[in-house]
């Protein structure tokens, strides 16, 4: 792949500009196939595979190439060619070849499943990350935001001379200034902001997940971290598709190299990723299950995956993993409006999602739902008030 403005890299990070794929070229989907061959297919008989999950961090960018261009006339252009000169100059063109390479992202995607389907991977799901960036996405705009609940106690702070930079300050903004703005979601359907004459915007094409609405077995990820991130349902409802809606956790990478006062190596790369302490740690989980109904979780760390409060973890996980991977809709069955209830209709019996949305506990809840109700995990039975941690998930089963 070969960016449009310049010869030498699409970024000036050398380490992933050493290599990369262009996915409308058919040595592409061969050279792919063989790689899904020798992780997957070969090992199917030892694990149960439910499909791949294809993360490139700017190795899969959108090409102008000369052969790139020439399947573009042939398949988007009446067979005229096209310069990269023209490209630069004509917006019209360019945004149709642009359209035609989001287009061929999404049959190179689909060619993948059915590769999988065909060699005894039973409905397999390929989930695509395009976010490229270790904290996941974010908002697509130069303008400085600090997103908290408190911006009249931060804004004199960011005012400070060492906040501004070239005569911008940075802006305190509520988590509802940027639902009600779509911030985020623009910023998951962004690619990254360019500067300096690179094509980062090429290098990391963005999520189009529209695209996907009406593609079985392929999702784009949500990205998700802070509270921003899974406060608004239209962001959610936006990646959703007919297998669901997955969402993958962006740790913040904490990096450094770490010498001694004499400058030498003592510990060498070092990285941690940073959560909220007990409960808290939940969050983003929490509020996604209340306004979002994903059906995949999944996690992207800087190094070894270990939780600090894994009690925590293991309850929420235990209760999601006892809920079918369907869609389910929000009822109103409980006396606190904090506590949120989604019921999930199922032949075998109706299950229900109830999540404590609040940052503090909650004691003698009242869940009014009719006939006698299990614990979906253990099947014993539940009843009466309840109460509830900050941002516990509890999941119920009615035979």
């Amino acid at each position: 792949a070969k960016p449009l403005t310049r010869d030498d890299a699409y970024t000036h990070i050398s380490w992933i500009e050493s290599s990369n794929a262009d996915i409308t070229d058919p040595d592409t989907y061969e050279d792919f196939r063989k790689m899904l061959d020798l992780t997957i297919v070969r090992q199917r008989d030892k694990a149960k595979f439910v499909g791949l999950w294809l993360r490139p961090r700017a190795q899969l960018p959108m090409s102008f190439a000369d052969a790139t261009r020439e399947r573009f006339a042939k398949e988007a252009n009446n067979g005229k060619a096209v310069s990269r000169e023209e490209l630069k100059k004509d917006a019209a063109l360019l945004a149709r070849y642009e359209n035609w390479w989001f287009g061929k992202r999404r049959d190179f995607l689909t060619a993948m499943r059915d590769y999988l389907k065909a060699n005894g991977i039973q409905d397999p799901l390929v989930l695509y990350t395009s976010e490229s960036g270790e904290p996941g996405a974010g908002f697509n705009s130069w303008e400085g935001r600090l997103v908290t609940d408190d911006p009249a106690f931060w804004q004199p702070i960011l005012n400070q001379p060492v906040h501004i930079s070239n005569d911008k300050k940075i802006k305190a903004v509520t988590v509802d200034e940027v639902t009600k703005n779509d911030w985020y979601l623009e910023g998951l359907q962004s690619p990254p902001l360019n500067w300096g004459g690179w094509e980062w915007h090429y290098s990391n094409p963005a999520a189009d997940p529209a695209r996907y609405k009406e593609t079985p077995g392929v999702l784009l990820s949500h990205a998700f971290n802070r509270l921003y991130t899974v406060a608004s349902p239209k962001t959610f409802e936006t990646f959703r598709g007919p297998s669901g809606l997955a969402l993958i956790r962006h740790y913040t990478l904490n990096e450094n190299m770490m010498f001694d006062k004499a400058d030498k190596e003592k510990l060498g790369y070092f990285v941690a990723d940073m959560e909220r302490a007990g409960p808290y740690c939940m969050m983003g989980e929490a509020l996604a299950m209340a306004n979002g109904d994903p059906t995949a979780i999944g996690y992207l760390s800087g190094g070894n995956f270990g939780r600090g409060f894994p009690e925590y973890v293991r309850a929420f996980n235990t209760a999601f993993l006892s809920l079918p991977s369907l869609p389910s809709r929000v009822i109103k069955a409980s006396d606190d409006p904090e506590v949120v209830v989604r019921e999930i209709t199922t032949p075998n019996g109706t299950y229900y999602a109830l999540v404590n949305t609040g940052m503090k506990a909650k004691t003698n809840v009242k869940i009014t739902l009719p006939g006698a109700l299990q614990n979906a995990a253990t099947r014993q039975p539940v009843n009466g008030a309840q109460n509830f941690y900050p941002f516990e998930l509890k999941a119920w089963f009615k035979p």
